[in-house]
């Protein structure tokens, strides 16, 4: 009679039972559990630079509008100058620029 070891039989078991199991899930390390903080500053940044951008253009093109509008409704360039937060350069190139 042939008498098995326990913790053999034991180890043949487990080799069984590892291919018949589906395959572990891998992990992520622990460094790369949190986010890269470089890379939020620079998302962050670039949102913040992104939006005053386009506050920037906005104002500008309604600020151009008022120009536009207060030239044809008859104002002078000073007039426009004094009632427009505008600096006189950009008045004056808005007036240029549509030809009013």
């Amino acid at each position: 009679m042939i008498h098995i070891c326990p913790s053999h039989q034991d180890v043949k078991t487990n080799r069984l039972n590892e291919k018949t199991s589906p395959p572990k899930q891998l992990t992520m390390p622990s460094h790369k559990a949190f986010p890269n903080i470089f890379q939020q500053i620079y998302k962050a940044w670039f949102m913040s630079l992104l939006t005053i951008t386009i506050s920037i253009v906005y104002l500008d093109i309604k600020l151009r509008a008022q120009v536009v509008g207060m030239r044809k409704a008859g104002l002078s360039f000073w007039a426009i100058a004094a009632h427009s937060n505008l600096p006189l350069s950009t008045v004056y190139k808005t007036i240029q620029q549509f030809n009013l």
